[in-house]
């Protein structure tokens, strides 16, 4: 999957997921909606471009570069639709020019957070190249 389309339909799924939670009160465990967006995640690969010691930061958007500013904010959300509080969110990406930064002592496009007492998110980034 090319790297703009991830980040469109992960985009699309976090929205998703937040609203389809919204109002715990209107969905019921026999729910298809509920079913679809309130079940656990598959494990996955980091890929090639983790890297280990990220700083703490959801602001990615720090560097004097021509760029396309992009943020996108989610929830993280238990199996009964309950927010999880502190779960760790990393994020990284390539530069607009599509270079992953996997040396410098910058993390240029790297960070974690982590999520607030509503299991929320948000990073503020660039559109990566």
């Amino acid at each position: 999957m090319k790297r703009r389309s991830f980040i469109q339909k992960s985009l699309l799924a976090t929205t998703a997921l937040s609203l389809s939670c919204k109002n715990k009160a209107v969905l019921s465990q026999s729910d298809t909606f509920r079913d679809d967006f309130c079940k656990s995640t598959p494990a996955d690969q980091e890929g090639p471009y983790h890297r280990e010691g990220m700083p703490m930061r959801s602001n990615l958007q720090i560097y004097k570069e021509k760029v396309i500013p992009f943020q996108f904010r989610g929830k993280v959300l238990s199996t009964q639709c309950l927010p999880i509080v502190g779960a760790h969110i990393q994020v990284w990406h390539a530069n607009a020019t599509g270079f992953y930064d996997t040396e410098s002592s910058d993390f240029r496009y790297y960070g974690q957070t982590t999520t607030d007492e509503k299991g929320a998110f948000f990073i503020k980034t660039i559109y990566p190249g």
